[in-house]
């Protein structure tokens, strides 16, 4: 047998049998019908075939058809086939001539599949690579890519599965149907067969300012050869490791019949697993079906392109082959619905191991690198699947009644527009509820919640990982995941901002704060309640900003306004740029091992005018990184960070992460801190008594009540309060002069609140005026028994929120790293 060596262009032959006798026969004829896996068409090109003892012969063909007539000395041996078609790299392969086993043989059936493009080896053991050419012919070649529209797909080699692959082939002499093949399953190890090709795959345009479009270099009219051009790969083995096998034939005795070569395609392919493993994002959000009162998806035809979805949806299947466990699908089951063939198998998730298992360190690129390939291919031998399957029901209890399933496996954020349904997760790989308990702080209540939230549920027999609530669809403005508080969130001990789940202390009644401790808390607490109704997880991602989160909801790139909102900075990379300063581990741990990153490292330079902390997100490439936006149509790019997936990957960061919650708190009083310390310079006095004075916000603001109505303010319209605060404190040094005058500090401080009422109703939005009035009327903090907030379990000793002159007393003490 023919192996290939490290020079691609040289190949090392086995010692050829004594063909002498042979070879003083009459020339021998060989026919191939050459052609493409996945796009059919009829290439043209040159080949090139390489036998030992033998003159080579190498000649242009056309329409698909390669003839060989009265030319071969022998009619066995091994050697080498090279074809270069006009539109594709060049592709090289180790061949055996021979007779070729019967199509009703284990081994006849696999030299044929691999033939075809599905690398089933040529031994016939029928182990999980051979058991998924059988699946992929029947998709592919008897379904027309449409699930069980003719065949079922599952393992069984029937007689009509036989005939179909036979014919594909070419029928030869003597190789006979009669009925069904049994193949009995080998766990046998599965070689490496570089089915994705052996070179880099990535998508252009997301990497180069250049391209401006999602259709990458190469040929492009004929949607043959998806990846990169023929002149820049030459080198393509058809099938790694695995050899074709050719049957030539003696045309004085025999008549003429044709071996099948089908050329591969690696981004076809790709795409064309991705799909198989439950990475339907691949496919954009096209192709759904109503089956057993459940949409679903059972419908793909790849196009060669690595285009947007392509890429993300290699991004994705490399954050969850990190993860340690997948899902497993159950081939021989006939349920219409993805989910329930899930749940067949995937009581005890498999665990990734071995090629299987992406590396710690392994780029989340969205490119196909060797690590990657040889990850999907393990995956698909494995009948393994993507471990997060996000699904709408109409279950509103848990989420664990299969039946009443809308739609399932969602990916992008518009895959259901519909406001009814609720969105839950079921997540096999246990990420989020088996991380390092070096990650919390101590005593933490992490344990709690993973008896609470981790386990499973049983349902009709089948036993799957609890439901995880993530939300709803909401139309509201680019639409798109949002969360309900009350409704969606997790319980109060764990996701209401609270003193113990913000600072580390307090419990929910504020006993054991410093009064500066309390103050600030009361403040940030009132302002959360319109951001976030006062929920880490109540998060969204509906908004014209991708998303938004936290007590301030800093938000992230626009997804609905002009070049310039798309490619803006914004609050929210900024504030996990400060996130991975200060907690790197647990930064890395809820957002770096998906591939996220920031422009900027902490400390950030302040956005002069707005008093903000604006920076980029990055995403990791094979080479560095790259804005999330990427080079090509910026406003869609930005919505991969509101797709189901990463929403559900916010979501739990909020509701897992104490130290998310104390990089909050500290942020928070960061922004409090540049509000009230920053400075305006004023002329006081007149003739010769006039002088310049800076005199700092916070000299004027020192009510709670004041200070939280500065901070809403600040929050929804950051540029336009520095304009209005120097027109405010203009009119208040005119009338109070001296800010340390105690006799006047009462009048002044209402002065300030009322300046403050006054300007924010002179923005065109009602809703930020009606809470401008709400905090101006507002005596306590909202809290437990608050108006149509009967979820809220705060209940401080000191629940005021005084409009007292100096009574905001400011925690600004330097960050305590835990």
């Amino acid at each position: 047998m023919a192996s290939s060596t490290t020079n691609a262009d040289q190949i090392v032959y086995d010692a050829a049998e004594d063909l002498g006798e042979e070879m003083k026969k009459e020339p021998y004829s060989l026919m191939i019908r050459v052609g493409w896996t996945f796009s059919g068409g009829e290439p043209s090109g040159e080949y090139a075939l390489k036998i030992p003892n033998h003159d080579n012969i190498g000649e242009k063909f056309s329409n698909g058809v390669i003839v060989i007539k009265n030319r071969l000395k022998v009619l066995k041996g091994t050697g080498e086939l090279e074809i270069t078609p006009t539109n594709g790299p060049t592709y090289r392969s180790k061949v055996i001539l021979g007779p070729l086993s019967n199509t009703q043989t284990p081994a006849g059936l696999a030299q044929r599949l691999t033939n075809l493009g599905f690398y089933a080896g040529t031994d016939g053991i029928f182990n999980g690579r051979m058991a998924w050419a059988v699946r992929a012919f029947k998709r592919i070649k008897m379904n027309d890519y449409t699930r069980n529209k003719v065949e079922v797909e599952n393992n069984a080699a029937t007689k009509a599965f036989l005939i179909a692959v036979q014919n594909a082939f070419g029928v030869h002499p003597g190789d006979e149907v009669t009925g069904d093949l049994s193949l009995t399953f080998s766990n046998a190890a599965v070689p490496y067969c570089g089915m994705f090709g052996n070179h880099v795959y990535k998508r252009g345009n997301f990497e180069n300012a250049k391209l401006k479009n999602d259709v990458d270099n190469g040929p492009k009219a004929t949607g043959i050869w998806g990846g990169v051009s023929a002149a820049e790969y030459k080198n393509e083995p058809i099938a790694g490791e695995y050899e074709l096998h050719l049957r030539a034939f003696d045309p004085k005795t025999e008549d003429a019949f044709s071996n099948r070569v089908n050329l591969p395609q690696p981004i076809h392919m790709a795409q064309f697993v991705l799909f198989e493993l439950g990475y339907w994002l691949v496919g954009g959000n096209g192709n759904w079906v109503q089956l057993d009162n459940t949409w679903t998806r059972n419908s793909f035809k790849p196009d060669g392109g690595f285009g947007r979805y392509t890429q993300w949806a290699v991004r994705e299947f490399q954050c969850h082959a990190k993860l340690g466990y997948a899902a497993k699908e159950d081939v021989d089951s006939t349920e219409k619905r993805y989910m329930p063939r899930l749940f067949k198998l995937s009581q005890s998730p498999p665990k990734l191991t071995g090629d299987a298992r992406y590396p710690d360190d392994g780029r989340i690129s969205g490119a196909l690198n060797e690590k990657t390939r040889a990850a999907l291919q393990a995956w698909a031998d494995g009948v393994l699947r993507c471990p997060v399957i996000v699904y709408a029901t109409t279950d509103t209890r848990d989420g664990s009644n299969l039946d009443k399933i809308v739609k399932e496996n969602l990916w992008l954020h518009n895959d259901l527009a519909s406001n009814n349904p609720r969105m839950y997760a079921i997540d096999y790989s246990n990420y989020y509820f088996n991380l390092p308990l070096d990650l919390f702080p101590p005593q933490n209540s992490y344990n709690g919640l993973v008896s609470r939230y981790g386990g499973k549920v049983t349902f009709s027999g089948n036993t799957f990982p609890k439901p995880i609530v993530l939300g709803y669809y909401d139309k509201a403005y680019d639409g798109g995941p949002c969360v309900v508080a009350g409704r969606h969130t997790w319980d109060q001990s764990y996701v209401e901002i609270r003193p113990d789940t913000l600072i580390g202390k307090g419990g929910n009644n504020g006993i054991g704060l410093s009064d500066k401790e309390l103050s600030t808390f009361k403040v940030i607490r009132t302002v959360s309640h319109f951001e976030c109704y006062a929920f880490f997880d109540c998060i969204n991602a509906y908004d014209d900003v991708t998303i938004s989160f936290g007590p301030c909801h800093w938000t992230a790139h626009s997804c609905m306004g002009g070049e310039a909102d798309a490619t803006g900075a914004r609050e929210l990379p900024a504030f996990l740029a400060y996130v991975k300063y200060i907690y790197p581990e647990n930064y890395k741990a809820f957002f770096g091992v998906f591939g996220l990153g920031t422009k900027s490292k902490w400390p950030i330079k302040i956005s002069g005018g707005v008093n903000t902390y604006n920076d980029k997100f990055m995403m990791q490439t094979e080479d560095g990184e790259q804005n999330l936006y990427g080079n090509s149509d910026r406003l869609n790019e930005n919505k991969y960070l509101k797709s189901w997936h990463w929403f559900y990957r916010f979501i739990m960061a909020t509701r897992i992460s104490t130290y998310l919650h104390r990089a909050m708190w500290h942020f928070t009083r960061i922004r409090i801190g540049d509000i009230l310390n920053h400075e305006f310079e004023f002329t006081i006095g007149q003739g010769k008594e006039t002088k310049t004075k800076k005199i700092k916000v916070g000299q004027y603001a020192t009510s709670e009540k004041a200070v939280v109505m500065l901070l809403r303010y600040h929050i929804r319209y950051p540029g336009n309060l520095f304009t209005v605060l120097k027109e405010i404190m203009k009119d208040l040094i005119s009338k109070f002069p001296n800010p340390e005058n105690d006799k006047i500090e009462k009048a002044r401080e209402d002065e300030m609140i009322s300046k403050i009422l006054e300007k924010s109703q002179l923005r065109d939005n009602e809703s930020f005026r009606k809470q401008m009035r709400d905090l101006n009327s507002w005596v306590d903090v909202p809290q437990l028994g608050f108006p149509k907030r009967e979820y809220y379990e705060l209940n401080l000793i000191d629940k005021t929120l005084s409009s007292e002159p100096g009574s905001f007393k400011f925690d600004d003490l330097p960050v305590q790293v835990e």
